[in-house]
């Protein structure tokens, strides 16, 4: 059975914990007029209606606010996968363009060739 107390440092009755001391962190030292408490139960019963109700709203908020973000997301969904389709055409344009035709001279020219490396040991000729 959980016990109550005097706590001298909260100025208030408090529920003790097992080393004796308030359980807002005073020393026992400081908690006096130690009992055995026996909880009410009507307060337990109005504390569990109360976070029942709590819950309830709580469900009753999330599905509101889902049925008023779903239209935006799905606008969203489709305005993404349109700008998806219009860049993979654009690209396919693009690759369509520079497969059909040959260098031209206001291409950048190409990197020089990099000499190959010499292995450790090999011998430069």
């Amino acid at each position: 059975m959980p016990k109550a107390g005097w706590c001298e440092g909260c100025k208030a009755y408090v529920w003790v914990a097992e080393d004796g001391g308030c359980v807002r962190g005073h020393d026992a030292a400081m908690v006096s007029g130690v009992y055995e408490a026996e909880p009410d139960r009507g307060v337990l019963e109005e504390a569990l209606e109360s976070a029942e109700r709590a819950a309830e709203r709580a469900g009753e908020a999330m599905k509101f606010a889902w049925d008023e973000a779903k239209p935006a997301l799905q606008e969203a969904g489709s305005t993404a996968e349109k700008a998806a389709g219009e860049l993979a055409e654009g690209m396919k344009r693009f690759a369509e363009a520079i497969a059909g035709r040959g260098p031209r001279s206001s291409d950048p020219a190409p990197p020089p060739p990099e000499a190959p490396e010499s292995s450790p040991g090999e011998e430069e000729r």
